[in-house]
């Protein structure tokens, strides 16, 4: 019988929990570097609000509210909003081009939120933010990356809400969950903690597939049951 509070509650415990699920990383790069579009400098929303390096950034939408490259519509939901548009979420253009890649997000539960293609130049970072308490996401909607590219100093960083709110940042060294993602294995990155990622790499850009996935939908608790159970890392503690 699903336990979705108590599920939740495990997996917004813990920073990087890999999903045990293999895709091909090349492949899904090849199509993207053979696609007609290229990808678009873009300003999101949740960018605008934390002073993010905006010009460092480039994406383009797999699903979106409104079936366009750019839509924003979850990102900049308020209360209440996210959860009408929820399901709502369409196929943009990206789908003629992109059989293998729709073909691997759609297994792990992508479509009915929003999905995208996303770039980080070398040296870019995000800024810290937390998608529940700044963005108003339920604690049950899940963000997971699909690796393809990853420099070898790029930094997906998770830090509990406790120690960002309480820690002063320029008497002590807070205690940060850092992981660099393998291409090849998909992640749920901590949305309900504070969270950043770091590209140290001078050279490389990273190039990851990111959406938004529900704990609600029976295939997506699935996933991310047989995820926690496998799961032998650390937990964050409040």
């Amino acid at each position: 019988m699903r336990n979705i509070e108590a599920l939740t509650k495990k997996v917004n415990s813990i920073p990087h929990l890999e999903i045990p699920f293999d895709y091909d990383a090349a492949r899904i790069e090849k199509e993207i570097r053979e696609m007609p579009q290229e990808l678009i400098h873009y300003e999101a929303t949740m960018q605008e609000n934390h002073s993010h390096g905006k010009t460092k950034w480039s994406n383009l939408s797999l699903y979106s509210y409104d079936g366009s490259y750019v839509c924003d519509r979850m990102e900049g939901a308020g209360p209440g909003e996210l959860e009408r548009i929820l399901g709502k979420f369409k196929r943009t253009k990206l789908a003629e081009w992109l059989p293998y890649t729709y073909e691997v997000i759609d297994s792990l539960g992508a479509g009915s939120a929003l999905a995208r293609i996303e770039q980080i130049d070398p040296m870019a970072t995000m800024g810290w933010h937390n998608h529940v308490f700044e963005l108003y996401h339920p604690e049950t909607l899940m963000i997971i990356q699909i690796p393809i590219v990853m420099p070898e100093k790029f930094k997906y960083s998770v830090m509990s809400n406790k120690e960002y709110m309480t820690t002063d940042f320029g008497k002590n060294q807070p205690k940060v969950f850092e992981k660099r993602y393998e291409p090849g294995t998909p992640v749920i990155f901590n949305a309900y903690h504070y969270h950043n990622v770091f590209n140290y790499d001078t050279d490389s850009c990273r190039l990851t597939i990111r959406f938004f996935a529900d704990l609600r939908d029976d295939k997506v608790y699935d996933i991310v049951e047989n995820a926690v159970n496998q799961y032998t890392g650390e937990y964050i503690e409040e």
